[in-house]
């Protein structure tokens, strides 16, 4: 798949719906967990909620 204006990390593996019937989701080790800045929550949040997510992968 071609992506445009987004970089995909070398490092990680999507998180994938491991049972369609119960929603159950299927999160790898190291997850890659995409955000949207300004995807219609406001050009704000998109940026905070980015250094909460960095700052969790510290800890």
């Amino acid at each position: 798949m071609s992506y445009d204006q987004i970089e995909v990390p070398e490092n990680g593996e999507k998180i994938t719906l491991a049972d369609e019937e119960t929603g159950e989701l299927s999160v790898p080790e190291h997850p890659i967990i995409p955000i949207i800045h300004g995807d219609g929550i406001g050009t704000d949040v998109g940026p905070a909620a980015q250094k909460v997510l960095d700052l969790s992968l510290i800890h």
